[in-house]
């Protein structure tokens, strides 16, 4: 039986993805597939960052939709800004997200393969994130061993800097976009190509717990 792998990167936006490693990473792996997660109103740069002032870029996760799958990375990936909500800005805020998405579809005609999934930026949430994601239907991917109640969960199993594991029937992989935290797609590509060749690739919410 091949063995299951899934892929997770954090702080994918417009000027921050590393989409040349991403295509190269794909024509090692033709059947790849991976989930990206991203702020839809991205503030790491400095400024306000969304698809919608990225047409190109969205146009192109739309083009990849078959390999490419967008989760939710916060709202802003401000520190703690998953700490300060309460379940009822929370909601508001996944509204928005889903209309903003809806909108680019509609209007646009530009269709990402985005899921209901959920990562707290830093991985920090309070309880209130977790009352919300729920009453809308999310799942949400974690790092601790506190799974969370009601909620479906996608939780790691290997950091792709660290030897691939073989020994797993599912993989859960997890890494960030850029060089970061020890786990960054450029100083970690090298160990992700350790991965047999012969793998089944599934996104990340086609393995949830």
């Amino acid at each position: 039986m091949k063995q299951i792998v899934a892929i997770d990167l954090h702080d994918f936006s417009p000027v921050n993805h590393n989409i040349e490693y991403l295509e190269d990473l794909r024509s090692h792996y033709p059947n790849l597939k991976i989930t990206l997660f991203m702020a839809p109103f991205d503030q790491q740069s400095g400024k306000m960052e969304s698809v919608l002032k990225h047409l190109k870029f969205a146009q192109y996760l739309s083009d990849n939709r078959d390999w490419i799958e967008i989760g939710i990375h916060g709202f802003t990936h401000q520190p703690e800004e998953m700490l300060r909500y309460t379940q009822e800005m929370v909601d508001k805020m996944l509204l928005a997200t889903e209309r903003l998405y809806k909108m680019l579809k509609d209007e646009k005609g530009i269709n990402i393969r985005v899921v209901k999934g959920f990562c707290a930026p830093f991985w920090l949430r309070n309880q209130e994130v977790d009352k919300a994601l729920k009453k809308r239907g999310y799942w949400i991917a974690i790092n601790d061993n506190v799974n969370p109640e009601g909620l479906p969960f996608y939780k790691y199993n290997w950091s792709i800097n660290e030897k691939f594991p073989t020994h797993l029937k599912i993989v859960r992989g997890h890494g960030h976009v850029q060089d970061v935290c020890g786990n960054g797609l450029v100083e970690s590509f090298t160990s992700i190509l350790d991965m047999p060749t012969d793998v089944e690739f599934k996104f990340a919410s086609e393995v949830l717990q």
